[in-house]
């Protein structure tokens, strides 16, 4: 599969599309999108946009932004798409030089001030629907991408400190969606669900597939996701550990009942796919449980998939074997370190000093993780060296481990555990619900504890009902730095006495 061949591809693609317009549900093979991209594209080159540009792109997952997606590819132009407002403003200082932003009504308060700046902003949907000028006898665009050049542009979920900026390689993109094709060979009766945002470049693989093996891409907003489960009947779906948690409490709640929960969630289902943050054992099992396989996965931006469980290799609690073209090592204190034969980048175009460090001489990246692989190739991780919390009495603990069990419980949507070079550990906690009352935390916290060595003890914590989307990246991460910042007085007090 090679980028430089999508474009062509989609005159004849059977494949389809299901996704929003104007609020609106649409269904689309792309071979009749194609006039659509082709318009989008001749308008841009018109305006002498080509494949020294880079456009930033803030908008909800639609049709809009599908077609302008692929318009810029089959210009050149390079893509940053980000999930706010916000991020311009910090990347305008940066090293990227934005020839355009193309946004949609959404966000359109917020870019008043870039456009001060000197900087375009084109709504998306005048753009992509008028396409500015008629150019029926023009030339299609199109533009021959190298191996290395760079295809696009990633943010990183700053979870731990400032965004930063990767530039993917075309080669690394090739090598993702042809990986997955081998592994899990989709074909044109399947159904994929996308929700995550379209800003997250590694969903945007599943459309450029679905060009090329023309199976259907159901491509919707976050919010969309329970009636797009529910009305399009998926084969596959993609999604966060978050999500699925999500659809188990609201498949208990609502429907254990009456329905299965293939039924539940829409009666096709393959598979469903999990990574992007740690899944515990408890939801595998559940979903395994009833009949449903969830394939849990591992990577990283900077190096993509890592590691991937697969129909035929499949275990519960590890995150797969290797990835095609994928090694990796471990250093002195188990850390994960990863080289990639087609390298997704090899520095930051945006980041720290300090982070630029992730990215050795020898070509390995380090991942931060700890982890460890059994006799059968299962590679498990096992925390984060940054996340690691030293003890005052000299003790390790490893936090997402300890948050994993607590989430486990229904009352708990998330929490952060805090207590590096303290006496003993102290959480913040946010419920499911206004009506998860702090004494069921506490009595939690105490079924936990009872369970638990003492350095991996909750001794005190604090409850947070609202006013936390802040903490959250857009694959409902939580910004652990953020919460440490924003909560210090909180975290403090619970030091205070004993």
């Amino acid at each position: 599969m090679k980028i430089s061949e999508i474009i062509p591809a989609l005159q004849h693609s059977d494949g389809k599309l299901i996704t929003i317009s104007d609020k609106t549900r649409v269904e689309l093979y792309f071979k009749h999108i194609y006039p659509y991209i082709l318009k989008a594209a001749k308008w841009l080159s018109a305006q002498g946009y080509d494949d020294t540009c880079t456009f930033g792109i803030i908008a909800k997952n639609s049709l809009d932004w599908v077609i302008a997606d692929l318009a810029c590819i089959c210009c050149g132009i390079k893509v940053l798409a980000m999930e706010s407002d916000r991020e311009i403003g910090h990347f305008l200082d940066k090293d990227i030089k934005f020839s355009a932003i193309l946004f949609d009504q959404v966000y359109a308060d917020g870019l008043s001030k870039i456009e001060q700046q000197g900087i375009r902003c084109i709504l998306l949907s005048e753009f992509v629907r008028s396409g500015g000028i008629e150019t029926s006898q023009w030339e299609a665009p199109h533009h021959d991408y190298a191996a290395k050049e760079v295809f696009s542009f990633r943010v990183t979920s700053g979870s731990m400190g400032s965004p930063k900026v990767i530039g993917q390689t075309v080669e690394s993109v090739e090598n993702s969606i042809q990986g997955i094709q081998d592994l899990f060979k989709h074909r044109k009766q399947d159904k994929i669900l996308v929700f995550l945002p379209l800003n997250l470049v590694q969903q945007r693989y599943w459309l450029y597939s679905a060009i090329m093996y023309e199976f259907t891409v159901i491509i919707m907003p976050r919010n969309y996701v329970f009636a797009a489960i529910k009305e399009e009947a998926p084969t596959v779906i993609m999604g966060v550990p978050f999500i699925y948690e999500c659809i188990q409490a609201e498949f208990l709640r609502v429907a254990a009942a009456d329905l299965t929960l293939q039924q539940f969630l829409g009666g096709r289902i393959d598979y469903l796919w999990t990574g992007s943050a740690p899944i515990s054992n408890a939801v595998l099992d559940f979903y395994s449980n009833l009949g449903i396989t969830i394939y849990q996965g591992y990577g990283m931006n900077e190096t993509c998939i890592i590691a991937k469980n697969f129909p035929g290799n499949n275990k519960i609690g590890s995150v797969g074997k290797l990835f095609p073209n994928i090694e990796i090592k471990f250093d002195s204190n188990s850390q994960i370190l990863v080289k990639n034969k087609y390298p997704v980048c090899t520095y930051y175009t945006v980041a720290s000093e300090e982070d630029k460090n992730i990215f050795r001489n020898d070509g390995y990246i380090e991942t931060g993780d700890i982890g460890h692989m059994d006799e059968e190739g299962y590679l498990y991780i096992d925390g984060r060296i940054k996340e690691m919390i030293a003890l005052s009495s000299s003790k390790k603990v490893f936090p997402a481990k300890i948050e994993e069990k607590l989430r486990s419980y229904t009352e708990i949507k998330h929490c952060v555990v805090y207590g590096d070079q303290r006496p003993y550990l102290t959480a913040l906690v946010i419920p499911t619900s206004q009506d998860v009352k702090e004494s069921a935390i506490k009595a939690i916290i105490e079924r936990y504890n009872n369970c638990s060595s003492e350095e991996e003890q909750i001794y005190r914590f604090f409850t947070v009902y609202a006013d936390y989307d802040d903490l959250l990246s857009g694959q409902e991460k939580i910004r652990r730095k953020t919460a440490h910042e924003k909560y210090s007085a909180q975290f403090q007090t619970l030091y205070s006495t004993k």
